[in-house]
């Protein structure tokens, strides 16, 4: 190798770095606009806005509020009656 190409080669390769060099910077002070922005924005655009109380509906499945009375009327104090016995039918065979 001559003593030329090496120092085009190495020339060559300190441009390529400093143009690295500025991206890096770019993307640096990118970044930090970006973090700035994002703290210094409203409060409402990141969603924390104070809506206020909201009204919810409550369902209750226990019933009425109030006394338990056991769900039923009563029927007049009557006693069950049980059902009448079925009738028992005989049959008898003939012998001739």
């Amino acid at each position: 190798m001559t003593e030329g190409t090496v120092t085009d080669i190495i020339v060559a390769r300190a441009q390529v770095s400093e143009r690295v060099n500025a991206m890096v910077l770019w993307s640096i002070a990118a970044h930090m606009a970006l973090l700035a922005f994002m703290i210094l924005m409203p409060a409402s655009w990141r969603g924390a806005m104070d809506e206020g109380p909201r009204t919810v509906m409550t369902i209750s499945l226990g019933g009425a509020p109030g006394p338990r009375n056991g769900g039923l009327t009563t029927m007049g104090g009557r006693t069950v009656q049980a059902p009448p016995p079925e009738p028992v039918i005989v049959l008898r065979l003939m012998v001739l």
